[in-house]
């Protein structure tokens, strides 16, 4: 890829970054002022970002380790609707269960219910 493509590429991720968390909607989520502190701040880094490679100011060059890096930000921001704080796990936890209905029976006889035919 070449080092224009690099460097549009991250000053669009950026972008999306800074205006995700500039849009976020707290609703009926709980005030933690680090976490405002800490969202304005990746805020105000990524637009700037943003500003200066549509400018053309932006830094000469963008390695693929930074663009992979702002993207896994952006996608995981995007995956919580911008709340830094559940990013965080500042907030309650996430629930996430692949295979809800699995469940392991090591070392054990099965269990025979009555309808099948157990006693």
């Amino acid at each position: 890829m070449s080092d224009a493509l690099f460097l549009y590429a991250n000053g669009a991720i950026c972008a999306l970054i800074c205006l995700r968390l500039l849009f976020f909607r707290q609703g009926r989520t709980t005030y933690h002022p680090a976490i405002s502190l800490l969202a304005y701040g990746l805020a105000v880094a990524s637009g700037s970002v943003a500003l200066r490679t549509a400018f053309g100011a932006g830094p000469p060059q963008v390695d693929w380790s930074e663009l992979v890096l702002n993207g896994t930000v952006c996608i995981s921001l995007f995956s919580v609707r911008g709340n830094l704080g559940r990013l965080l796990r500042w907030g309650p936890p996430v629930r996430f269960r692949a295979f809800p209905r699995m469940r392991c029976n090591a070392g054990r006889a099965p269990v025979r219910s009555r309808a099948a035919g157990g006693e």
